[in-house]
């Protein structure tokens, strides 16, 4: 039993340093303009971008396995977090200096947002090893991960607030991008402070392991040198090529994990699980262009949208908190099947936005502003055990002792899932969007109202149906998996 005076102790600082995490966000919109009005990507374009923008996610067990086999000063959670965050902040005051610069090169910006993304996620792994660890020594992994969400929910509600302010700014004056990316830079260095201030970890009194660390930076640069010959091959391949080396390299990944994590309990289980529960082909940044090309969706909306989201996503997790306490003996299944059929119906509402705006629904004309914001309080209220749940899943099934390699793995393949439903969701629009659709008027009805532009609507209407049809797909998944179920202290 923790007492609540640790409970609180560990809370303030999980919800800390992820509120920091979330303040990163802050200039995500104002980067959605910088591709679409300053680079001038197309939407499959700025898709490719986005995707290739997160890849130093997709190697979080490097980070693991770093922070869990060298500390630093005797430490393996804090001095990292220190460390890193530090980092991050260089990143951003980097990208400003190009900003100022106005160096907008496409390669130039894909390295550093890389940079800053390693350093975030960096961050994020050794603060989710200590989680797991102290969540399983006090069986409260659930209410860790919930007040972690909590605070990057209530960052989420500032960042919206602000970065619709600083797109509509940048959209005028392109010279408002250094200030932008400064912003971003003195955020994480509240993170530093924090883990100085606030976090208490035992120190490792053994020595460094010079062997295993010869042996990682041998490896770190035969993978950069392999890199560095393999991206101009993989860039000349076409996009189901791409994306089925991606998809080998993944797997060879899997197995490589599996083996230097002690072969946990559950990883096949989960790995596969946490991959299908997230993956669903995107249209993502081709979205974001007809709404505010087509539907007229302000900076300061889409900011909005953000802010009202993060209320009710705050809201959610306060209620599925309450929900977790109130009734203990529902399974974690059982939520699941629910978020399953509520995921699959919000996505059905999307269907309105890609309608001519003078068709009536029920006796009423289609308010697509209405539609936004139900959506973003629908999607945030309810669909918080889909989010929350294949987190505490993985951090019950992490093994003790490797935790931070472990639950690193199963953020990567949640990570892993995302990027290849934007790569596969780029693909499936560049190859489309010059093919006829008419011939599926049955499923998708026609885009008349758009002319020219016609069959943009009609592509944006079957990635609804496919993004929901794989969402139902999870519910066999479901049924055939064998989840662990919650350990907690209620």
């Amino acid at each position: 039993m923790v007492s609540n005076r640790e409970f609180w102790k560990l809370g303030t600082v999980f919800a800390a340093v992820y509120f920091v995490q979330g303040m990163s966000s802050l200039p995500g919109l104002p980067i959605q303009y910088l591709m679409k009005n300053v680079m001038k990507l197309d939407p499959a374009e700025a898709q490719y971008f986005a995707s290739a923008t997160m890849l130093a996610w997709l190697v979080k067990p490097l980070w693991g396995y770093i922070s869990d086999t060298f500390p630093i000063f005797g430490y393996r959670r804090k001095s990292y977090l220190i460390g890193m965050s530090l980092f991050a902040a260089f990143s951003w005051f980097g990208l400003a200096w190009m900003a100022y610069e106005r160096n907008f090169n496409y390669w130039g910006l894909l390295v550093m947002f890389n940079l800053s993304a390693a350093a975030y996620a960096f961050v994020d792994v050794v603060c989710d090893g200590l989680m797991v660890a102290k969540g399983q020594a006090t069986k409260l992994v659930d209410a860790f991960v919930n007040i972690q969400w909590f605070g990057i929910g209530i960052a989420g509600i500032i960042t919206g607030l602000l970065s619709g302010f600083f797109a509509e700014t940048a959209n005028k004056n392109i010279d408002f991008y250094p200030y932008i990316f400064s912003a971003a830079g003195i955020i994480p260095v509240l993170t530093a402070i924090i883990a100085v201030l606030c976090v208490t970890e035992e120190r490792v009194f053994t020595g460094f392991a010079w062997g295993k660390f010869t042996a990682s930076i041998m490896v770190l640069a035969t993978v950069v040198a392999v890199g560095m010959h393999a991206i101009p091959y993989f860039l000349s391949l076409g996009g189901g090529k791409r994306i089925f080396l991606i998809a080998a390299v993944f797997l060879l990944a899997s197995l490589v994990i599996w083996q230097w994590s002690g072969r946990p309990k559950f990883f096949w289980v989960i790995t596969a699980f946490v991959f299908f529960w997230k993956f669903s082909p995107s249209s993502g940044m081709a979205s974001f262009y007809y709404f505010s090309e087509v539907l007229k969706f302000s900076e300061r909306f889409f900011g909005y949208l953000d802010s009202i989201g993060s209320v009710f996503w705050v809201v959610g997790i306060m209620l599925y908190g309450w929900m977790l306490k109130k009734y203990p003996g529902i399974s974690r299944k059982t939520y699941l099947y629910f978020s399953v059929l509520l995921n699959a119906f919000g996505l059905c509402l999307g269907y309105l936005y890609y309608l001519d705006p003078q068709t009536t629904v029920l006796g009423f004309s289609l308010n697509f502003t209405v539609i936004a914001v139900f959506s973003a309080i629908f999607f945030s209220l309810l669909g918080m055990p889909s989010f929350l749940l294949p987190l505490a899943i993985a951090g019950d099934a992490a093994k003790s002792g490797k935790e931070a390699i472990t639950y690193a793995w199963f953020m990567t393949v949640s990570n892993f899932a995302g990027t290849m439903s934007s790569f596969t969701g780029g693909w499936l629009y560049a190859n489309l969007q010059n093919t006829d659709l008419s011939s599926l008027a049955i499923f998708i009805g026609t885009g008349d109202f758009l002319g020219a532009g016609a069959n943009k609507v009609l592509l944006l209407r079957l990635f609804v149906w496919v993004s929901a049809l794989f969402t139902l797909f999870t519910i066999p998944l479901i049924w055939f998996t064998k989840i662990p179920e919650r350990k907690e202290e209620t």
